[in-house]
């Protein structure tokens, strides 16, 4: 099974020795989830493929122009996760992994606009475990 080790509110979480947290399993892949939509895509120079254009998307975003933007949000966000599956697979050949830790299926995006203001909403992810488990994680976005 491999491991990451665990970033809590963009800091590295420290257990109450001082030693290191690690993540595995289903947290595991939301968090290596949650890091490629929020890397900038191609700032890895080892790996340019890595990451989404969710920021490039997000700024200077007009309101008027939500409903393409939400397109646009999902399919980045799609699109990294399928990037991040194929990551996976080549791991799998020189590392054990746990079946919980791994992308089977990317089971839907979902976009909810918050009704007082449209520049603000949640983009809820399924995915689909190589176990059959769901994992689900929310990313809130501001336009």
């Amino acid at each position: 099974m491999s491991f990451d080790i665990k970033i809590v509110s963009g800091d590295i979480a420290l257990g109450t020795s001082g030693d290191l947290q690690k993540v595995e399993n289903i947290d595991k892949l939301l968090q290596d989830s949650l890091k490629i939509v929020l890397s900038d895509k191609s700032n890895n120079k080892y790996h340019s493929e890595y990451g989404s254009d969710l920021n490039a998307l997000l700024i200077g975003t007009p309101i008027s122009d939500n409903w393409v933007s939400f397109n646009k949000v999902r399919q980045s966000i799609v699109n990294a996760l399928q990037i991040l599956a194929g990551y996976q697979l080549q791991q799998t050949k020189w590392q054990i992994t746990s079946l919980s830790e791994l992308i089977f299926d990317i089971e839907g995006t979902y976009i909810e606009v918050n009704k007082y203001d449209p520049r603000h909403f949640d983009v809820t992810i399924f995915l689909v475990t190589q176990d059959l488990q769901i994992a689900k994680f929310v990313l809130p976005v501001t336009l």
